[in-house]
């Protein structure tokens, strides 16, 4: 087709007549109108992919020189993606809005009269009316991708007269003969339009939106669309978007404790996703189709024994709105977990296996440890320094472990068992422990000074008064003291499911001088509190205890402890550990002491008069004559004991004094000197 040759476009009403113009030449009214009918033809048709409009709209493309022309074959029309026939329309309707297509109808045949009716005579005519200037508003309806939404019944109101129109095949909606210059549009029918777009957008489908003018685009979430504003004789278009949002997900295990962190995932539904989840075991896709999605995700779960199993779960999903900034939890699957308390501090006694008043104020936590981890397996794993033999330790060890566990099950025959014979000397308690217990009594800062202790216990209690600590004082001493933690793991605890393990690890695990890591190199006979510990790890009742003790004690090399370390989740130490820090003492005057910094000084603990831990400290000359002594670790909350050793005669310094009393606050261990009181020098 060249310049001028006419292409033929039948529509409903006429046939109207294309050609190529080069020249702009101006429209008539009738033209105009043959050009506005033309355009809506040829959407129409292509929408619905008429045969004689798509050979048109080949000619009509050749014609205009379209860049689409080259690729079109007429015969193969109807298998073009609707999309690109789509961009086609919008092109034709372009070329004909600029007039390089113009249209007029094909004239009507003229039919000639026989003379003889020529003769008859006719009436006047009427006088014409006054001409009514009329017009028309024309609106088409389209999905997200451009997809004609045809059937829909929506509402144009001119001049506050509302007129019912359905869109037709192509999604469009014509009210002619009407008068006005603008108007609205509006859908009366939300469900009609949810069932006609919401199966659309069930999957995600190809394509896009193309290009136009006088487009309005509203999001459709179920409620009534806004109205949309009309203007006479202009096509507009109106796009009915899917309400996108957004799947944002966080896993964790059926006990809410362990994040499924890096694990990989796939989502189905309308859209499909894959990936892993973050460190947070969290997953974000923004800009989704509403519906119903699938996730399922990959859990290795390893079980200690060298072979993972991979567990597959699967859990639905709702899109969330994007504005949303919570994800949806879900907890889901077992996982096996081991969390570790570790308590550090004045525990133990060098030796002994006494749980010590200051360790006593640390259990005291475990109430919600306890509701943390239950139901659980609880592992008790005792430790020693390297001060004694193995044949030593490792019992001791043990003994620590068991001795904890029936302080937390209130097991008084268990610690009043530690008084007999059978127990080896060295570790039996006596009188020493009784005396720390009595001093740790809630009530005893109310003793009378000049009343004996145990009359005091007695009186009090109302038990015998003979200031013997028998076994009946003896058990009711036990019993208030391991009731000072305010929860038992012993008996039919409501709500508790935890079963105790005791296990000895000697001093075959000695932890570094931070007292947070393992010594690769621990040096042989250190006097060290912090590995005069306990540790309580608690694993995942389903699963049990991983890997399993290796009997009552591990060995040197024994790798189990070490995977229970590398397992395990390790809870707030600064909420259970005792207060520890650095203490740094200036003696102002350093020639009142005997041998200067040469000399040795030892910093002790006591509880109920006998000293529970040692310290010594690193002496320097300052400046002045003065000595600075460093004290690492110092724990909080004990009276202590500063003696001077390395001389003839040992002599105390300081006795029985609490470091609050000094001013210290033992947290801030990087602080400068503090000074040493005057009223303590020793006396020349």
């Amino acid at each position: 087709m060249v310049a001028g040759e006419v292409v033929r476009l039948p529509t409903p009403y006429a046939v109207l007549r294309i050609r190529a113009s080069t020249e702009p030449e101006e429209l008539t009214a009738e033209q105009e109108q043959a050009a506005r009918a033309a355009a809506l033809a040829l959407r129409s048709g292509i929408e619905v992919r008429d045969p004689t409009v798509l050979e048109v709209a080949w000619q009509l493309a050749a014609t205009a020189k379209l860049d689409a022309a080259a690729r079109l074959v007429p015969f193969e029309l109807e298998r073009v993606d609707g999309t690109f026939l789509r961009q086609l329309a919008a092109e034709l309707e372009r070329e004909i809005d600029l007039g390089r297509l113009r249209v007029e109808p094909e004239p009507t045949p003229f039919f000639k009269l026989h003379d003889d009716l020529l003769d008859i005579d006719l009436p006047p005519p009427p006088r014409p009316d006054r001409q009514r200037e009329t017009t028309f508003f024309e609106v088409r309806f389209v999905d997200e991708i451009g997809q004609a939404i045809p059937g829909l019944p929506v509402e144009i109101t001119v001049n506050g007269a509302p007129h019912e129109v359905t869109t037709n095949a192509a999604g469009v909606a014509l009210l002619e003969d009407v008068e006005g210059g603008s108007a609205t549009v509006t859908v009366p029918d939300v469900a009609a339009l949810e069932e006609i777009v919401l199966p659309r957008w069930e999957r995600l489908r190809p394509g896009s939106l193309p290009v136009e003018s006088s487009t309005v685009e509203t999001v459709f979430t179920g409620a009534a669309l806004p109205d949309v504003p009309l203007r006479a004789a202009v096509p507009h278009r109106v796009v009915i978007k899917p309400p996108v949002g957004k799947l944002f997900i966080e896993l964790f295990d059926r006990s809410g404790r362990v994040r499924h962190a890096n694990c990989p995932y796939r989502i189905e539904g309308p859209q499909s996703f894959e990936g892993t989840t973050d460190d947070q075991g969290r997953i974000l896709h923004e800009s989704v189709l509403p519906g119903d999605y699938t996730l399922k995700f990959d859990v290795t779960v390893d079980l200690g024994d060298g072979a993972p199993i991979v567990e597959t779960y699967e859990t639905q999903l709702v899109t969330l709105p994007m504005s949303a900034g919570a994800p949806q939890v879900r907890l889901i699957g077992a996982v096996p977990v081991v969390h570790l308390a570790r308590f550090r501090g004045l525990l133990f006694q060098k030796n002994k296996s006494f749980l010590l008043p200051s360790s006593v104020e640390a259990l005291d936590l475990l109430r919600e440890v306890y509701a943390l981890n239950n139901p659980a397996e609880l592992l008790i794993v005792g430790h020693t320094d390297t001060t004694g033999e193995p044949s030593v330790n490792d019992p001791l060890s043990l003994e620590r472990a068991k001795n904890t566990a029936a302080f937390l099950k209130d097991d008084v025959d268990a610690w009043l068992a530690m008084y007999g014979t059978s127990v080896p000397e060295t570790r039996r308690w006596g009188p020493a422990e009784d005396r720390m217990m009595l001093a740790a009594m809630p009530d005893f800062p109310s003793k009378p000074p000049n009343e004996d202790t145990v009359r005091w216990f007695q009186r009090t209690r109302g038990l015998q008064v003979d200031g013997i600590l028998g076994p009946i004082t003896r058990r009711q001493l036990i019993t208030e003291y391991m009731a000072k933690d305010g929860v038992s793991l012993g008996g039919e605890t409501e709500g508790l499911d935890i079963t105790i393990t005791c296990h000895g690890c000697g001093e075959n695990f000695p932890l570094d001088d931070s007292g947070q890591a393992l010594d690769t190199a621990p040096a042989q006979g250190k006097d060290d509190a912090l590995d005069r510990r306990v540790e309580l790890f608690f694993f995942d009742k389903e699963f049990g205890i991983v890997p399993p003790p290796p009997g009552e004690n591990s060995r040197p090399g024994s790798t189990q402890y070490p995977k229970w370390l590398e397992r395990a989740q390790i809870l707030d130490e600064e909420a259970i550990a005792l207060d520890e820090g650095a203490l740094r003492l200036r003696i102002l005057d350093g020639k009142r002491l005997k041998n200067g910094a040469s000399e040795q000084f030892v910093l002790e603990a006591v509880e109920g008069g006998f000293a529970t831990a040692q310290t010594f400290g690193a002496a320097q000359e300052s400046e002045g004559g003065a000595v600075d002594v460093l004290f690492d670790p110092v724990f909080g909350g004990h009276t202590y004991r500063l003696r001077i050793e390395g001389v003839e005669v040992p002599y105390v310094l300081v006795d029985q004094i609490q470091l609050e009393e000094f001013g210290i606050d033992v947290q801030a261990s990087d602080g400068s000197p503090v000074p040493f009181p005057d009223e303590f020098y020793p006396v020349a």
